[in-house]
């Protein structure tokens, strides 16, 4: 599959998973690459987030780690993305973006749910936390929620933006069942992505001293 500027678009995995036994709200967050490896910048303008380019897509993975000894029920009951673009940084001003769009995958809604979920087996290149005394669930998108589309077909969320950068903000709802009772907990993540050049100009070239 080829982008819109004849490159190569990439599916990335996006890897999500939480302990029913921890008290923090902080869901493990990693998005990889197909060949398993972890897809954050390093360096560059995009440094400690995601670089995603226009026609990529992304397949989103839940994980639940829990004591092999007190198996739980684990409904989960909704994702919710919120993104912020980032207009308000300084050198970027929003007449030179291509097009504003409100969240990299889409250009009117800064918001996405995804509320039907349903049980999968460990695909190839998953993320394990699992050892001796902990067993692990994992879970994928309803059929419903796949989104079809002749950029990233079939991904879960495909990049419709040409540029941007933004901050998302991801709230995962989820009913947990034990035999001491019933638990709803909400857990959270917020990675940076930027989608093409960002919607940033060329940066000026500093004077040289002759």
């Amino acid at each position: 599959m080829t982008s819109e500027n004849n490159t190569t678009s990439n599916i990335y995995s996006m890897q999500l998973h939480f302990d029913v036994r921890q008290i923090s709200t902080a869901l493990c967050f990693n998005l990889l690459k197909a060949d398993g490896s972890a897809a954050i910048q390093k360096s560059g303008l995009a440094a400690g987030g995601y670089s995603l380019s226009r026609g990529d897509g992304i397949n989103i993975l839940i994980s639940a780690s829990f004591n092999k000894d007190a198996v739980p029920g684990i409904h989960i009951e909704g994702l919710t993305l919120v993104s912020l673009p980032a207009w308000y940084i300084e050198h970027c001003p929003v007449s030179v973006l291509d097009e504003v769009y409100l969240s990299p995958y889409d250009q009117n809604f800064a918001t996405r749910r995804v509320d039907q979920w349903q049980p999968t087996a460990p695909p190839a290149g998953v993320l394990s936390f699992a050892d001796d005394s902990t067993g692990q669930l994992y879970f994928k998108p309803g059929s419903s929620t796949v989104q079809i589309g002749d950029i990233a077909g079939g991904a879960d969320l495909p990049i419709l933006a040409k540029s941007g950068l933004w901050q998302i903000m991801g709230f995962l709802s989820v009913v947990v069942t034990t035999k001491e009772g019933v638990t709803h907990r909400v857990y959270t993540f917020d990675p940076d992505v930027m989608v093409g050049p960002g919607g940033l100009p060329p940066l000026p070239m500093l004077p040289t001293k002759g």
